[in-house]
């Protein structure tokens, strides 16, 4: 299911790209959720908050950009763009059901993701490009069976996608794979959990960019909100992706530095590991800045349940969200 939304976020958001060029990202996502909900005077948050994932991820893999003067446009012509784990899962969820020959698959996924209401080629072979090398590598791995020409999921990979964890047994698994997945993964993700908080709790996201990079002046996030009065926050966010280093004072110094430097009203210190005491010591006496670590950073997922599903028997990954 959370794979369908994203795709069909990303459907919705080139097109109304491909006919409204360089806009800001509130008119982006506005424009695109009036596309989705039917200009609902009530917005859904879980929609909403999708959509900005979902601009983000166009945003970090390039298909579209941001000016200098915070507007966006797509950079390619207007096609389907799916991403390979959102098509594995799909054909996971398939199989799951029935077993189904090559040709069967490759329609079925047309269909799902849309490729063939647009009038290139492009994306529908791409997509059968990309089914064809999930296929494959699967057989390999013993994930998924072809016999007699038709595909079927392995038994154990089936009992496998319902799985689920008990959240002590879950919550250190999940912190190590975003250390696992790297710096610049985790910035993303930092950037789409924190904007799902700020829908939730109230307020609207007026951008939100990942600026991490050698250059980026010792800030990797930047978000500006806007509350019901009016007030505008302008966020500046660290993120480090450590197993197991303690963040220290003067790592909280430098950032708090940085911070004031570029401008911003609010800062926020995001690790997955934890604070050295006097790290943590400095960030109490710090009226607008804070730190999140491992612990927190679980709680915030919990609460926005973003790269988590929530099941009657645990916590499980959301594989859809973790794509580098």
């Amino acid at each position: 299911m959370k794979s369908t939304i994203h795709q069909t976020c990303i459907q919705s958001l080139t097109t109304f790209l491909t006919k409204h060029p360089n806009e800001t990202r509130k008119a982006v996502l506005n424009g695109a959720y009036a596309l989705l909900a039917g200009n609902k005077k009530n917005p859904d948050l879980d929609v909403r908050s999708a959509l900005g994932t979902a601009l983000n991820d166009l945003v970090a893999r390039g298909d579209v950009k941001k000016g200098a003067n915070g507007t966006y446009s797509l950079k390619k012509e207007a096609l389907i763009i799916v991403e390979e784990s959102h098509v594995a899962a799909r054909i996971s969820q398939m199989l799951s059901a029935n077993a189904m020959d090559k040709e069967e698959i490759f329609r079925s996924l047309q269909k799902h993701f849309g490729t063939t209401a647009t009038p290139s080629l492009k994306d529908d072979n791409t997509l059968r490009s990309t089914a064809g090398t999930i296929l494959s590598k699967s057989i390999e791995e013993g994930s998924i069976i072809l016999s007699g020409g038709s595909y079927s999921l392995r038994p154990s990979s089936q009992q496998q996608l319902k799985g689920s964890m008990q959240e002590n047994d879950f919550k250190p698994l999940f912190l190590a794979r975003l250390h696992d997945m790297g710096g610049p993964f985790f910035e993303r993700f930092t950037a789409n959990l924190l904007e799902k908080y700020y829908l939730m709790t109230g307020r609207e996201v007026i951008d939100c960019e990942v600026s991490g990079g050698s250059a980026d002046g010792g800030v990797d996030v930047i978000i500006d909100t806007e509350d019901e009065l009016g007030f505008i926050e302008h966020v500046l966010i660290q993120t480090k992706c450590h197993k197991t280093v303690h963040t220290t004072e003067k790592d909280i110094r430098e950032f708090y530095g940085a911070m004031h430097a570029q401008n911003g009203s609010r800062g926020i210190y995001v690790t997955t590991a934890t604070f050295h005491p006097g790290a943590q010591a400095l960030l109490d006496k710090l009226n607008n800045c804070i730190g999140i670590d491992g612990d927190k950073l679980f709680e915030l997922v919990k609460k926005t349940t973003y790269g988590i599903h929530k099941t009657k028997r645990g916590l499980t990954f959301d594989e859809t969200v973790f794509v580098k």
